[in-house]
């Protein structure tokens, strides 16, 4: 039952920032093609940091025992969750790359016929 608390959080914190990574990976993999996936990963990694930094050390500056630092578990969760939300991205890049290419093909056919 904790674990459905945890992913109900999850979901609760994060849906803006979900539909904000959607459109970063969707947009930039249509405009941009493969360069536009690699930068949407980059962007949405950056972001990612943003968030859990700043929380993490907002959290921090309020707790009472002075001196708390983050810890490697921190960063190392930090890196998991990189990896894990640029994977669920990475095929809404891929849908956006692949509309980049249908256009692409569809407008060089409306030229030549």
């Amino acid at each position: 039952m904790r674990m459905n608390h945890i992913l109900l959080y999850e979901i609760a914190f994060y849906w803006p920032w979900y539909l904000c990574f959607a459109v970063i990976a969707f947009c930039l993999g249509r405009w941009l093609g493969g360069l536009g996936l690699l930068l949407s990963a980059v962007a949405i990694s950056a972001l990612i940091m943003f968030i859990e930094v700043h929380s993490v050390f907002h959290d921090m500056r309020e707790h009472p025992e002075s001196g708390r630092d983050a810890d490697m578990i921190f960063w190392f969760g930090v890196l998991c969750r990189l990896v894990v939300y640029n994977l669920a991205f990475l095929p809404i890049g891929l849908l956006g790359w692949r509309l980049r290419a249908r256009h692409r093909r569809a407008a060089h056919e409306t030229q030549i016929g």
